[in-house]
């Protein structure tokens, strides 16, 4: 019955928390059939003498070719719902599946992220790649709009990273996907690996049910005042000694921060990220300020931003600590 009605309704089941991905996965894939033909139309129907045409119906040509390789099979996507900046892609097969890793972006996701020639998929694709006998089924997920950089100042103090009102809004539908799965594939051991911002969404969802297995809160920005954190979930941290979180981890006010470091959270255990650098956090910046004067910390910026970043990077020789330590756990 669902077999015929994911061809019949796609939207609907493409969308449908609990369902099998053998079955979700294929309504997706007509989903996005669907949708090629106009948006291949408005990419070459574009009326480049009029800017104001390009803005509203220019459509990406990024976009085009991801929507014709999930039609053509290439890429299974789990969660296609543009309209609310929500896309989940699922990589390996879920009838060899012994355990599932969601991976959740952090600053800055988004779908243009998963259309880009550099996927942000790339660590759920390698975890899938060199797992034993096909044994893991990886999710990359962004539920809805999580905040950005930008250099305009208004719009930053609202879409930053600093704001935590992303977490509080993004939870729920994280803790719904997880919630799915547990159902689609009960008994499977789970594991959420979570890049930055995405921790602070990861540690809220536990009050919605989102509850893996195993969490991995990646140079994390960790939780807001009031975590409590949920039974029966393992937990690690891991971060570059320099990663820029570090400099403000454990600092909220009202809507602004984050009032739990990662590494502070109670039973965590600490993974070593494999990555040099100067230690950094709130109290080492200002010894060193005084040491070393006003420039200390900030000259370490550039080198803690990157350490940063890399730790979402499929490459073994940037990321390789942190690649082998998540595929030791889904072992």
């Amino acid at each position: 019955m669902f077999v015929r009605a994911s061809s019949t309704r796609p939207t609907l089941i493409g969308a449908l928390d609990g369902l099998p991905p053998a079955i979700r996965v294929p309504a997706n894939r007509i989903n996005a059939a669907n949708q090629l033909p106009d948006l291949e139309r408005r990419q070459f129907a574009a009326d480049f003498n009029h800017l104001s045409t390009i803005n509203t119906n220019f459509v990406d040509p990024h976009l085009v070719n991801y929507l014709r390789r999930v039609a053509d099979g290439d890429v299974q996507l789990y969660l296609w719902r543009p309209e609310k900046g929500a896309i989940i892609e699922m990589a390996g097969d879920p009838r060899t599946a012994r355990s599932a890793l969601f991976v959740v972006p952090g600053t800055n996701a988004s779908i243009s992220e998963f259309t880009s020639q550099k996927p942000t998929t790339g660590f759920a694709d390698w975890q899938v790649k060199n797992s034993r006998q096909h044994s893991v089924l990886a999710f990359t997920v962004v539920t809805g709009p999580m905040p950005y950089l930008t250099p305009n100042p208004a719009d930053f103090w609202y879409n930053g990273p600093q704001n935590n009102a992303f977490a509080v809004a993004r939870a729920p539908e994280l803790a719904a996907f997880e919630r799915g799965i547990f159902a689609a594939m009960p008994g499977v051991p789970t594991l959420s690996y979570e890049h930055s911002y995405a921790t602070a969404v990861g540690s809220a969802a536990e009050s919605h049910g989102g509850t893996p297995t195993a969490r991995v809160l990646a140079g994390g920005v960790g939780a807001m005042y009031g975590y409590e954190p949920a039974e029966n979930v393992t937990r690690y941290a891991i971060q570059a000694p320099n990663d820029v979180n570090r400099i403000y981890g454990g600092q909220q006010a009202w809507d602004v921060g984050f009032g739990v470091a990662s590494e502070s959270i109670h039973g965590i255990h600490v993974l070593d990220s494999g990555m040099s650098g100067l230690p950094m956090n709130p109290s080492i910046a200002q010894l060193e300020t005084v040491l070393a004067g006003p420039l200390a910390v900030p000259m370490q910026v550039p080198a803690a931003v990157e350490n940063h970043i890399n730790l979402m990077s499929d490459e073994e020789n940037i990321n390789g600590s942190a690649l082998h330590n998540v595929q030791r756990l889904l072992e």
